[in-house]
């Protein structure tokens, strides 16, 4: 009966154990693992680059880059790329004569936890722009720092890859894609680290009386109207045509 027992707490245990590896998360178990040769490959490729918003062309320092990151987000969430993404040769700015084009990728994203902003999909398109992001896996768990486009897909924030994290295998430990110092300080680190931080930051913008940039919904959605920054975001968003959306949640 004793040998029973002692076989049962260690089936017991090793469920437990799967647990913690993620598995029973619903974590595919055959997830491309990255290293830090996949970063120093990227710092070959941006070395010369600095970091912008994708949409509004913002340079900002690197001490204020996570901060900026939250705020300008529409939507801040983690999902799994359900495909091996579809490139397509697109303009960069839109249907101009002549203008740039660029090998633009979408993949599907199946959403699993909305950390900040507003998303009622369970999937989404995401399209990956620029030549130096990189472009992730199928069954790669992200965390994603979005911006809407207006129509029926999603970019990330920056242009480079600051605004990517992996839920990176075995562990779970996060990886971020980015080559700048604050924001590699996450390697190896919980997801509810970066989580915890990334509300911390919406917390300290609400009782902020002053902030230099654009913000995005998750910005919007964190004011209410007796928060000293609800007015000038009232002012910037509600009268720009371009931002409707942001608009409506004020009304």
């Amino acid at each position: 009966m004793k040998k029973l027992c002692c076989f049962l707490i260690g089936i017991l245990l090793l469920c437990c154990s799967c647990a913690q590896s993620g598995d029973t998360a619903g974590y595919a178990p055959d997830r491309h693992q990255y290293d830090e040769e996949t970063r120093l490959e990227q710092n070959e490729n941006t070395e010369n680059t600095e970091s912008t918003n994708s949409s509004i062309f913002m340079t900002v320092p690197e001490d204020e880059q996570f901060e900026f990151m939250t705020l300008v987000s529409d939507v801040i969430l983690t999902g799994t790329v359900a495909d091996d993404g579809v490139t397509t040769r697109e303009p960069l700015l839109g249907d101009i004569p002549n203008g740039p084009e660029a090998d633009v990728t979408a993949y599907q994203v199946n959403v699993r936890e909305v950390w900040q902003g507003e998303c009622d999909e369970e999937q989404i398109t995401l399209k990956f722009y620029w030549p130096h992001q990189t472009r992730p896996f199928k069954n790669d768990e992200l965390i994603l720092f979005l911006r809407w486009q207006w129509t029926d897909f999603y970019t990330p924030i920056t242009a480079d890859n600051d605004s990517v994290f992996v839920i990176n295998p075995p562990e779970n430990k996060l990886f971020p894609l980015s080559t700048q110092q604050d924001i590699i300080a996450y390697d190896n680190q919980s997801v509810e680290t970066l989580k915890s931080d990334v509300a911390e930051t919406v917390e300290e913008f609400r009782a902020a009386t002053e902030y230099d940039y654009l913000v995005g919904a998750v910005g919007l959605l964190a004011l209410t109207e007796d928060d000293p920054l609800y007015d000038k975001y009232w002012e910037i968003y509600h009268d720009n045509p371009f931002s409707i959306q942001y608009a409506e949640i004020f009304e």
